[in-house]
């Protein structure tokens, strides 16, 4: 028996140790577990604190990390749900978030300050020190509140306000686990830098080599001015929650490039967020954060640029020699377990090709320049096609005075197909024929696809047939038009590209033209609608029977293009919901728009804008009557305006059982369900009479239920609940309940 204890007391001190070195106490008497990191990804800012599991529980205790005061009470039902803030005696604060309730003087503080104003949500601060707390002492329960899920958001908070990484020299976790490296973005910073032959940005997914190992396979083929990112997450134990490194490192060659370590950040820093991570594939695998500085960024704890480029002149570049070179990406979490992700790059000019047909003697020729602007030797490849690009047959070269001379094929339409590679590996490709002109007219079609980056606008053009050269794309609109720089990605396949600067707000036209491999002429134009915003401006357009939406940008990053576009009619929509206007889209990149743009109408009702949100449906972004005239647009999407005419629906009154929590209230905890599939429910609008007198009620929205919590003092006894709630549009509904309280 003796043995048996002496086993658990070593155990005991082995899985507390960490603790006992800690000066503050860890806030939850559980497992040091966690579902997210500090600094994380969060839609519009970062993740402020470090999430604990709580593992489907309800009313874990939180407890005080040292001797501290109860300085500020929060309740909404969105956001922190109930949050309670405590003071140290350094000046540090900490928080807990998505609580269930507060110690019970607490509890009895933010019922009755809510019930004397009539007010179901709350934030004020607490002076004077009034409600203090010893190391140990329960503070508060986790909950759920405002989260779908049950755990405890806890952040540090230094003297000044700012978050910090608690668990950088305060807290320690078990993590045995290193960080997981799964995708490398690669993106051409300036309009003539190439990826591969490319001027958009590519994804490659690394290999696992060994053990916290990670390779590229194969070698990138880049030029210009070029920046890296990185898709990677880290895991407490393997099978667990994926959550934000702590660090990520940037080497090129050896040499630190750039270095980010999540340990603070400032509140009014945290839309720098959009500056920092690039979504590229819809979710979160699909999401990069930039191993680069982009302007505008004020993070702290971001050492370095990141940029490459083979290119003098370039500020806070790493200008790289022409050659084969080596990068590698460095991630660590909190408790220093690190990955590490390697890759090469050639990076230099790419090879050049300048070809012509000359009659000589009668006879056509081909002749081909090929050269490497480095000075190195280049190798040629030509091939025709007489089926437009379906077959190709290879075609002979000879040196001529210092070209490559072939002969012409006999049929006019044939296309040819000429690559050149130099001594490193890089290759340009160039298609090109000879056809005689002719003039039938629609005889080519295209397809025209506008992308907006906060750069400009790029213009991916397909054509039906191959075209014979690079077709001329010309932009008109506004004040003036131009010539837009053409790139050749395939026999049918372009890209050309607008400045943001020189696009004009309003219509741009841009205007396509060429001959394909036969000889028939392409001729195509295409309209856009877009604005370019500097802070402070407005705009509006017509979404169709003269409604005109008004836009807003109250803060850009330099100019903020933004398109609008008609948009199909996604069908589906609620019950209740009457259409104000056709659907369009507003594309525009999030990382120029400082703060969220802002959108209004003049509809003549309660009208709301809705965003389509796929397998969800519409969903109300907001009632520009109700908020201020005009409502936030923090994404770009799909929208239509709405008019809600059906008010929410109240259904049964139920129970459960609440856990014990601080005792303040009944341990039955009841509700309503409260069904709007339309502009939503105004938790603030809720109210609930109870025996003739109104007490507080919490609107949950995440399981659609007004909860009614009941102080314990209340006398038992038969009872009659009145419950009046409106939605977002000004709907209201009422309902009444008969139920005993215990």
């Amino acid at each position: 028996m003796k043995s048996r204890y002496a086993i658990a007391f070593v155990v005991a001190l082995c899985a507390t140790g960490a603790a006992r070195a800690e000066i503050l106490r860890w806030p939850l008497n559980e497992p040091r577990k966690l579902s997210s990191s500090f600094g994380e990804y969060r839609d519009g800012h970062y993740h402020a604190g470090v999430d604990l599991r709580a593992f489907g529980r309800i009313g874990l205790p939180c407890i005080a990390p040292d001797s501290c005061e109860a300085v500020r009470i929060r309740v909404s039902p969105a956001g922190y749900g109930k949050a309670l803030y405590v003071r140290l005696g350094d000046g540090r604060t900490a928080v807990y978030a998505h609580l269930n309730g507060f110690s019970r003087a607490l509890d009895s503080l933010s019922y009755h300050w809510r019930l004397e104003r009539g007010k179901n949500s709350c934030d004020f601060e607490i002076g004077g020190g009034a409600f203090r707390f010893a190391p140990g002492e329960t503070v508060a329960y986790s909950g759920s509140s405002g989260s779908p899920h049950p755990h405890l958001h806890f952040e540090m908070r230094d003297a000044g306000g700012r978050p910090f990484n608690p668990l950088v020299g305060l807290y320690e976790v078990p993590d045995a686990c290193p960080p997981i490296i799964s995708a490398l973005e690669v993106v051409p910073l300036s309009w003539g830098s190439l990826v591969d032959g490319s001027p958009v940005p590519c994804t490659r997914r690394f290999r696992l080599s060994k053990d916290s190992r990670f390779v590229l396979d194969g070698t990138l083929y880049l030029d210009g001015l070029i920046g890296f990112g990185v898709s990677a997450y880290d895991k407490q134990v393997r099978g667990s929650y994926r959550m934000g490194p702590y660090s990520v490192e940037l080497l090129i060659d050896g040499e630190t490039a750039y270095r980010v370590r999540n340990r603070t950040f400032d509140y009014s820093r945290s839309g720098d967020i959009a500056l920092e991570y690039e979504d590229r594939g819809g979710d979160a695998a699909g999401r990069f954060f930039t191993l680069f500085r982009k302007s505008g960024n004020e993070m702290p704890d971001r050492e370095g640029w990141g940029v490459v480029t083979n290119d003098t002149g370039r500020a806070g570049a790493v200008v790289l020699p022409a050659g084969l070179h080596r990068g590698e990406i460095v991630v660590r979490d909190a408790v220093g377990n690190e990955a590490r992700g390697s890759f090469q790059f050639v990076l230099k000019r790419s090879p050049g090709i300048e070809a012509g047909r000359r009659i000589s003697s009668g006879a056509p020729r081909i002749e081909i320049d090929a050269f490497d602007p480095d000075g190195g030797s280049v190798s040629t490849d030509l091939n025709v096609s007489t089926d437009g690009g379906a077959t190709w047959s290879a075609v002979a070269l000879e040196e001529s005075s210092g070209s490559l001379v072939a002969s012409s094929a006999s049929d006019a339409g044939a296309l040819y197909r000429c690559v050149v590679r130099d001594g490193e590996g890089a290759e340009t490709s160039r298609f090109f024929g000879f056809p005689d002109p002719r003039d039938e007219r629609d005889s080519v079609f295209c397809d025209a696809s506008p992308e907006l980056r906060p750069e400009g606008l790029y213009l991916g053009i397909r054509t039906d047939r191959a075209l014979a050269s690079i077709p001329s794309v010309r932009r008109s609109g506004g004040a003036g038009g131009e010539s837009l720089g053409v790139f050749q990605t395939g026999p049918r396949d372009f890209i050309a590209f607008a400045p943001a600067a020189r696009l004009a707000s309003g219509v741009n036209i841009f205007t396509i033209r060429g001959r394909d491999h036969r000889g028939y002429p392409l001729e195509r134009a295409c309209a856009f609608q877009i604005f370019t915003f500097g802070s402070g401006s407005s705009a509006s357009f017509d979404s169709g029977d003269g409604f005109a939406i008004r836009l807003k940008a109250p803060s850009v990053r330099g100019i903020a293009p933004l398109m609008v576009r008609d948009a199909p009619d996604q069908g589906r929509k609620s019950p209740g919901l009457e259409q104000v206007c056709a659907p369009f889209s507003l594309e525009f990149p999030i990382e120029g728009y400082a703060r969220p743009l802002r959108c209004g109408f003049d509809s003549g009702r309660a009208a709301g804008l809705y965003r389509w949100n796929g397998k969800a449906g519409w969903r109300c972004v907001g009632v520009p009557e109700r908020e201020g005239d005009m409502v936030e647009v923090g994404r770009p999407g799909v929208f239509a305006v709405f008019a809600d005419t059906e008010a929410p629906v109240l259904k049964n009154l139920a129970f459960t059982l609440r856990t014990a929590g601080s005792g303040f209230f009944k341990s039955k905890l009841f509700y309503v369900h409260v069904d709007d599939g339309g502009s939503g429910v105004d938790a603030e609008s809720a109210t609930a009479i109870l025996n003739g007198a109104r007490v507080v009620c919490e609107y949950d929205g995440y399981r659609s239920r007004l909860a009614i919590p009941i102080p314990a003092s209340y006398p038992a006894g038969p009872a009659r609940l009145r419950i009046e709630v409106s939605d977002r549009s000004g709907n209201r509904n009422s309902a009444e309940f008969g139920f005993v309280i215990e």
